[in-house]
């Protein structure tokens, strides 16, 4: 006698079971995504959010937000500059030293940088704004030059007088 049970169709916006997870000693909350099927997975650091996602979290996961939210914890040093942070002091450094050498247009810049004109605009842009280069001509047409600095007054020299 074969037995055929009878069940109803997955609904899924049902109400799930939305209890803590514990992932490798580490607390997930879960939560439904209003009007949707997802769950936001939040691992939690004592009452705050450490990080979250909608995918199920690994260990690895959990150990990345707890670590991310370490990091960034107020009063904590911050992490040195990442290698893009690096690269654009790095290119900033290199416009400022040729056209400190020569004058220049944003075409020869872009050659001698072996780059793109729009890796290299926001770059411009930000060293124009900060007064270390100068932008003169049309625009397409642009020459960048080194910023000319107002004389600086020499430094008062202490003198004493003797009594």
């Amino acid at each position: 006698m074969n037995k055929t049970t009878v069940t109803s169709p997955f609904n899924p916006f049902d109400s799930r079971d939305l209890s803590p997870l514990l992932i490798a000693g580490h607390t997930v909350n879960r939560k439904t995504l209003p009007g949707t099927v997802r769950v936001v997975y939040s691992t939690m650091h004592g009452h705050l959010v450490a990080g979250s996602q909608l995918s199920y979290p690994t260990p690895d996961d959990c150990r990345r937000h707890m670590q991310r939210f370490i990091d960034l914890a107020p009063g904590r040093p911050k992490r040195g500059p990442s290698a893009v942070e690096l690269a654009r002091g790095t290119m900033t450094e290199r416009v400022v030293q040729l056209v400190t050498a020569a004058p220049m247009t944003g075409a020869q810049l872009v050659t001698a940088l072996a780059s793109s004109t729009g890796a290299l605009s926001p770059i411009l842009n930000r060293l124009v704004r900060s007064m270390r280069i100068t932008r003169t001509g049309k625009p397409g047409n642009h020459t960048y030059a080194a910023a000319t600095s107002p004389a600086m007054p020499a430094p008062a020299v202490p003198t004493f007088i003797a009594a």
